[in-house]
């Protein structure tokens, strides 16, 4: 399930998340990234192009078998 960012964010320990983002120029859509908790901050492919806003994450699922 989506757990909002104002909720709480991913545990320290947690690497990468599913990420809701909310583009200025576009509508929302969806990334892979992580929350950097020295810096505060996402980092995620699309904020490295466009101006955006990340509203949920989600774990990812467990890799195959």
């Amino acid at each position: 399930a989506w757990i909002s960012v104002k909720e709480r964010l991913p545990d320290e320990e947690t690497a990468h998340v599913l990420l809701r983002v909310d583009r200025i120029d576009e509508q929302s859509t969806w990334d892979i990234g992580l929350y950097e908790h020295v810096d505060k901050r996402w980092i995620h492919r699309l904020s490295q192009r466009y101006s955006c806003t990340v509203t949920h994450w989600m774990p990812l699922p467990e890799p195959p078998k």
